[in-house]
């Protein structure tokens, strides 16, 4: 006999019909779980919510607004503690995916996947809190050795140099001496922490180093 694990409340939130109704009745014919909301996208979802009980999961697609999708499982993860979200969909590109597990997605479901591979994913979910397939667990790998990286780039950085780094990539687009004025340095000095910057990040320009920051997660 087919194992569900603990039966839990589970939302859909899918943008493509198709696709969500294929999987609202696999959950209501095939598995012990309750089916508590179906909604076609995020705000549907945070609006539904202020009505009903937060559920015990939340399926969350990604395949045709990656981006909302995104902000639906950081809204989630933020304001309802209490549920898991799992980010799923077909075709999503592999930085998706990825930010998907950054913003602490339980893993990835492909809706390539078979019935069995679902039955799977939420007897997993149900019993550690976590779908580990090899897919999520490749792009938790990866999301670990980023957040390692990243630690070493700022351990490398003394405390002055983050300043000048933050100004630089500010919106405000302040010149060195716009640099040293807010910070009480002399021009002079904020272009020394820049070739510092520069030769510790690996770059050689200003725009460079603007992308390398906001690659490595040192400035918001």
């Amino acid at each position: 006999m087919e194992q569900h694990g603990n039966p839990m409340r589970i939302a859909l939130i899918m943008a493509k019909g198709l696709v969500r109704d294929a999987l609202a009745l696999c959950i209501q014919s095939t598995t012990p779980h309750q089916l508590v909301l179906v909604v076609a996208d995020g705000p549907a979802y945070e609006e539904a919510c202020t009505i009903l009980p937060p559920p015990d999961l939340a399926l969350v697609d990604l395949t045709l607004r990656p981006l909302e999708g995104i902000a639906t499982i950081e809204w989630i993860v933020r304001s309802q503690t209490a549920t898991m979200a799992l980010a799923c969909g077909g075709d999503v590109d592999e930085p998706w995916v990825r930010r998907a597990m950054e913003v602490r997605s339980r893993g990835f479901f492909t809706f390539h996947s078979s019935v069995k591979d679902f039955h799977a994913a939420l007897r997993q979910l149900s019993t550690t809190g976590e779908y580990d397939c090899v897919l999520a667990q490749m792009h938790r790998d990866r999301v670990a050795a980023g957040l390692r990286g990243r630690a070493q780039v700022k351990q490398a950085l003394s405390a002055r140099e983050m300043e000048v780094l933050q100004l630089t990539c500010d919106a405000e687009e302040l010149s060195y001496k716009g640099i040293g004025d807010k910070l009480g340095i002399s021009t002079r000095t904020v272009q020394s922490h820049i070739r510092n910057l520069n030769e510790k990040l690996g770059v050689s320009t200003r725009t460079g180093l603007v992308l390398s920051a906001f690659r490595w997660g040192l400035v918001v």
